[in-house]
C-alpha cells in the first residue's frame, strides 16, 4: 500500500496510538479523507462522513488506488449524525476542522451530543475546532465558531475525562480564523 503519512495531520498519528487494534472509527467532515485513509491503513474500520459528495468520490477513488478497503462512505452533514449511526457504537469519533461549516451553530451542539452518545466507554472523541470570542463571531457570521472554552465545557460533564486540551489564540478577521481548540476526551 502506498505511504501517505506525509499528508496526514501529525496529531492523528499520535491519537491513533491510543486506539486498540481494529477499532471502529468515525471521521466526521472527512474532507479530503487523509485522516480516514491513514486510520484505515492502520487496521481500523472507518466511517468517512462528509456532506460534499465530490470529496467522498475523490476519497473513494484514492482508497481504491491505495487498496484501502476498510472505509465506509456516507454523504451526510455532521448535524445528521444521529440518523446516520443510529445505535451504533464507535471506539473513536474524530471531527477535525469541520464544525465551523455546520449551520446554525446549535447543530454543532447536536453533533457533539451524538458523538458522545455513539462513543463506547473507554473510547475517544478527538475534536479540532476553530474558535472566536463572542465579539469576534460577528466578523465571520458565515461560520459556526465555538468560544475558546466552549468545547472543553461541553465535555466537562460526568462520563468524560479530558485527556488533552490546547487552545491557541490567533486572529479572527474577514479573511479567516486562526484561533483554535484541540481536544481529546475519553468516555469513562
Amino acid at each position: 500500500m502506498k505511504e501517505f503519512n506525509n499528508y496526514t495531520l501529525p496529531l492523528v498519528a499520535e491519537f491513533e496510538l491510543l486506539l486498540p487494534r481494529s477499532s471502529r472509527v468515525a471521521d466526521l467532515g472527512t474532507g479530503s479523507g487523509a485522516n480516514a485513509l491513514y486510520l484505515a491503513s492502520r487496521g481500523h474500520s472507518v466511517l468517512a462522513l462528509d456532506r460534499d459528495k465530490s470529496y467522498l468520490e475523490t476519497l473513494r477513488t484514492t482508497a481504491k488506488e491505495l487498496g484501502c478497503t476498510a472505509l465506509q462512505f456516507v454523504n451526510k452533514d455532521i448535524a445528521e449524525l444521529n440518523t446516520v449511526i443510529g445505535e451504533q457504537q464507535y471506539d473513536a469519533m474524530l471531527c477535525l476542522r469541520a464544525f465551523q461549516h455546520v449551520r446554525p451553530k446549535e447543530k454543532v451542539y447536536t453533533a457533539i451530543s451524538a458523538m458522545q452518545k455513539a462513543t463506547i466507554v473507554g473510547g475517544y472523541n478527538f475534536v479540532f475546532s476553530y474558535c472566536a470570542e463572542e465579539y469576534e463571531q460577528a466578523i465571520r457570521p458565515d461560520l459556526s465558531l465555538l468560544s475558546p472554552t466552549e468545547l472543553k465545557e461541553l465535555y466537562a460533564n460526568e462520563g468524560w475525562n479530558i485527556r488533552h486540551y490546547e487552545y491557541r489564540q490567533g486572529t479572527v478577521d474577514t479573511t479567516g480564523v486562526d484561533s483554535r481548540a484541540v481536544m481529546i476526551a475519553q468516555r469513562i
